[in-house]
């Protein structure tokens, strides 16, 4: 039933250009040429994805990994919760309905 009332809404996008419209910060004629070449750009670099193999393992970002790394931040702070709490409340949360 919420899917199917959210599905009838119009999109963030929609609502957007057509207060812009209104407001006449940009005409119709621009935002779909707007709409057009953005959505071009975005559907070129899904095609050049495409062309692209990625290797998980050879892949490693050192900025991430610097923050991953806990011994660079020093001593584990305590929080006052468990770990065995913080693990169930981080499956709750990452499980999708």
């Amino acid at each position: 039933m919420m899917y199917q009332t959210i599905g009838k809404r119009p999109t963030i996008y929609h609502i957007f250009a057509e207060k812009i419209i209104k407001e006449g910060v940009i005409s119709e004629e621009e935002v779909k040429t707007l709409w057009s070449t953005e959505l071009s750009k975005i559907s070129e670099a899904y095609a050049e994805s495409l062309k692209s193999t990625f290797d998980i393992k050879a892949w490693r970002s050192p900025t991430y990994h610097r923050v991953v790394d806990f011994t660079n931040l020093g001593e584990i702070k305590k929080t006052g919760i468990s770990s065995d709490l913080l693990r169930e409340i981080g499956q709750k949360i990452s499980n999708v309905p």
